[in-house]
C-alpha cells in the first residue's frame, strides 16, 4: 500500500508502513488514516490496513 495526495490523485510511492513510522518518530501522537479502496462504500473500516498499522 502507498501513500497518495491530492484527494488520492497523486502517488508518492511511499509505502504507507514506512512512512507511518517516520511520522511516529518525529513524535506525532495521532495519525487519521483513511483508505481510498473503502472510502464512500459504507463498508467500514480498513481493518486488515489498521491492524497492519497497529503493530507500529
Amino acid at each position: 500500500m502507498e501513500v497518495y495526495t491530492h484527494g488520492g490523485r497523486i502517488n508518492t510511492e511511499i509505502d504507507v508502513l514506512h512512512y507511518v513510522e517516520r511520522i511516529v518518530s518525529l513524535g506525532a501522537g495521532e495519525l487519521l488514516i483513511t483508505s481510498m479502496d473503502k472510502d464512500g462504500t459504507r463498508s467500514g473500516f480498513d481493518n486488515i490496513l489498521i491492524k497492519k498499522l497497529q503493530i507500529l
